[in-house]
């Protein structure tokens, strides 16, 4: 298996993991500040647990190694949790994560001007693609399918996203999981410090679990491993399978529709995807 193999399905493997994200916010009966302590907390914890008990590896001397690009990988991902739950409680869930589009071009553009990385026609077809898509829900939202502001902190969720995969491409040789444990501590620490309460109902706690103790400990995990195998432009572009699959389960679990606008910016932006990836696996698979 070639390492650009392995990276796309690592990735992938991110990506379904990660899909129920937004339906557990949804369903989780707290304040968003409670959320965000949570489950930061709990994702934190489980990752350097995991990293610690089961990978045999020392957690804090490896939060340590990773040095200031891990801290700025932490407190840039921290952010953009902040970013991206705000946008799940302000507007269609659909459009908080088809909006999340616009990461492929920005990790495309800092793989150049930073990383002076290559980024191939290939990709940047998926991007044209997935901008096209994005101009379609955003004109949805200024005619009432959605929430402006709602908007803006996802795209805010999006530029985090792009950084912090740009991040950890840009220190392939060293893995930047504990960083990962370290900015959901942060997040913790932040959503501590400003929740009006930290008590989430008892009937909401298995549906917390699974948020921060499986999804989004391992979905991540997976996800920024995926860059030491590819580059950032194309995880941030696989990323976008996540724009089908949590929607459905928004619209399947609660019935929330996304929306006119959604479904054809949807449709154009996976479209895009589906292509670029089917042509990047026969290409690996014929070379």
């Amino acid at each position: 298996m070639s390492l650009a193999t392995k990276g796309l399905l690592i990735t992938l493997a991110g990506v379904l993991v990660i899909s129920p994200d937004v339906l557990l916010v949804r369903l989780i009966d707290a304040d968003t500040l409670t959320k965000l302590f949570w489950r930061g907390l709990l994702s934190g914890l489980v990752i350097l647990g995991v990293w610690g008990v089961f990978l045999q590896r020392r957690p804090m001397r490896d939060v340590v190694r990773v040095g200031r690009s891990g801290w700025a990988l932490a407190a840039i991902f921290a952010l953009g949790t902040f970013c991206f739950l705000y946008a799940v409680e302000k507007t269609q869930a659909a459009n908080v994560l088809l909006i999340s589009a616009t990461s492929p071009v920005i990790a495309a553009l800092i793989s150049i001007v930073v990383l002076k990385e290559h980024v191939d026609r290939l990709t940047w077809v998926g991007i044209g693609g997935a901008l096209l898509g994005v101009f379609v829900i955003a004109a949805g939202s200024a005619g009432g399918e959605g929430n402006l502001i709602g908007d803006m902190a996802a795209f805010g969720g999006a530029v985090s996203l792009a950084l912090t995969f740009s991040i950890a491409r840009a220190q392939k040789n060293i893995s930047m999981v504990p960083a990962m444990g370290l900015s959901g501590l942060l997040t913790a620490l932040a959503a501590g410090l400003l929740a009006p309460s930290l008590v989430v109902p008892i009937d909401s706690w298995v549906l917390m679990l699974a948020l921060g103790a499986v999804v989004v400990p391992l979905g991540f995990g997976l996800l920024t491993t995926g860059p030491q195998y590819i580059g950032a432009a194309e995880v941030s572009l696989i990323l976008l399978l996540e724009a089908l699959l949590g929607p459905v389960l928004v619209w399947w679990v609660i019935g929330e529709f996304p929306g006119q606008a959604a479904l054809w910016g949807g449709s154009i932006i996976l479209s895009a995807l589906a292509g670029v990836n089917l042509i990047r696996l026969k290409g690996a698979a014929g070379g």
